[in-house]
């Protein structure tokens, strides 16, 4: 190969991953878990939208609500039965604090890929 092919090679595989986008978890603020949905196989809402959801509530009125698995979040973006069992321990428990990872799914859903559990008074330790 010739220099000038080398050098345009080079180039474009330089374009070609620059131009890719990273993607990498989002960790968001602790709260407590207000509760979990999680949605059985034979639910519609299973089959068409989303596996599950977890609602954490952060004080002062401030929540948010993370999915997992189904259409709105993709494959690869779902917990195993494992971490989803390992949410339900602490539904309402306020001893306890959680802070979730995400990733972006479709539209601006929050989908759970990562999630801290740690108690009230190791909370402050956590970022951001």
């Amino acid at each position: 190969m010739n220099k000038l092919m080398t050098n345009f090679v080079g180039l474009m595989l330089t374009a070609m991953l620059l131009g890719q986008p990273a993607f990498a978890d989002t960790v968001d603020p602790i709260g407590v878990i207000a509760h979990v949905t999680v949605f059985g196989a034979g639910s519609e809402v299973y089959n068409t939208q989303q596996h599950g959801e977890m609602l954490v509530d952060r004080g002062g009125g401030d929540t948010q609500l993370y999915r997992w698995g189904g259409a709105r979040c993709g494959g690869e973006k779902d917990l195993t039965p494992s971490e989803v069992e390992g949410l339900l321990k602490y539904v309402g428990n306020k001893r306890y604090r959680v802070q979730p990872s995400y990733l972006v799914g479709l539209g601006s859903t929050k989908c759970l890929v990562a999630y801290t559990i740690t108690t009230k008074k190791y909370a402050k330790l956590l970022t951001p």
